[in-house]
């Protein structure tokens, strides 16, 4: 991970988890290799969906059985598949970035949610090396 390249780009949490906060960042963000949306702090057992955007920042408006969520990048997006959260709290999702993405600026952000209800991640701003 390039935390350099992540300090002033991270949203919302801050380049670290606070207390209860479940925190995405993105993990070897290197075109034409493989990168990794990691979502750690969660709470064992949920479920979460993790999605990008190429399209800039939102709101863009996200109807879900919890309401309308408002994520925090543009549309249109992608969304993972739910992943189950592991008894660490974490969850991840791995590509390949395409090798022409260099230069290319991505937008993230994950909810984690269970039966009673949702919470959003942090918003992460990410260039691709």
């Amino acid at each position: 991970m390039q935390i350099a390249s992540l300090i002033g780009l991270i949203f919302g949490a801050g380049l670290l988890p606070t207390a209860n906060a479940p925190f995405l960042e993105v993990v070897n963000p290197t075109a034409g290799q493989l990168a990794t949306l990691a979502l750690s702090n969660a709470a064992p057992g949920k479920r979460a969906r993790l999605g990008w955007s190429l399209a800039g920042p939102g709101p863009t408006s996200f109807s879900s059985p919890w309401g309308s969520l408002d994520l925090d990048f543009g549309s249109p997006f992608t969304l993972t598949p739910p992943l189950l959260i592991d008894s660490q709290g974490k969850a991840a999702f791995t590509r390949r970035l395409p090798a022409t993405a260099a230069g290319t600026t991505i937008w993230a952000q994950g909810v984690v949610f269970d039966f009673a209800g949702a919470e959003l991640t942090n918003s992460v701003v990410q260039i691709i090396q």
